[in-house]
């Protein structure tokens, strides 16, 4: 198998690395990975996967994420964004999705079956002592589960929201007012998105427009 895969380079185009065979039962799209990449390592998350010849490819190192944090909707505007400033793919998912490390730090892993010792620990710690390649493989086959150390909810994939034919024939909505005003719009709709425990992603071209004034707060 075949993977390509999007790195936070300056460059337009993306890399094919070959997915070594006790990866494939647990390698999806939008995953972060940890390749090979001249004389170093570096992250890139996957954009394809596709059967191949994969003699000659670098082997990927490591599978980095328990399951991928990119949703169809995220995907959509990471291209959206990817083709309005005309900056790579890459670079574009780098700013958009937070470092695995800084999410890690913030989880906590609970054992399903007794292959774990009971009970809840910092998930930093048990991939310290069992590595990060046996815990995927224990979470994709529903042995783990992982915890918010914050909400003490699990932490899971997100789910695609529920159709709604009324917003779908909303169509959109340009907003053109004073800048108090379209703050205090944004803000409203953030908050009631972060109520529904979505995740929101800010594009603040305009500094002193908006990023200023949340910066601030």
């Amino acid at each position: 198998m075949i993977a390509d895969i999007a790195l936070p380079i300056p460059v337009g185009k993306y890399f094919s690395y070959s997915v070594p065979g006790e990866f494939i039962p647990y390698i999806s799209i939008w995953s972060r990975v940890r390749v090979p990449f001249h004389q170093r390592d570096a992250i890139g998350i996957i954009t394809d996967l596709r059967e191949g010849d994969s003699a000659g490819l670098k082997p990927i190192i490591e599978l980095l994420e328990f399951f991928p944090l990119v949703d169809d909707e995220l995907a959509a505007l990471a291209d959206w964004a990817s083709s309005s400033y005309l900056t790579p793919k890459g670079l574009v998912m780098k700013y958009a999705l937070p470092p695995v490390r800084d999410i890690e730090r913030y989880l906590a892993a609970g054992d399903n079956t007794g292959s774990v010792d009971g009970g809840k620990f910092p998930l930093t710690k048990m991939i310290r002592k069992m590595g990060r390649a046996r815990l995927i493989e224990l979470f994709r086959q529903d042995s783990l589960t992982l915890y918010d150390n914050l909400t003490h909810n699990t932490f899971a994939a997100v789910k695609p929201p529920l159709s709604n034919a009324a917003d779908n024939d909303a169509g959109q909505t340009i907003l053109i007012d004073s800048i108090e005003r379209r703050l205090e719009r944004y803000i409203a709709l953030i908050g009631g998105h972060l109520e529904n425990d979505g995740n929101v992603l800010f594009l603040l071209p305009d500094y002193y427009a908006a990023g200023a004034y949340f910066t601030q707060k």
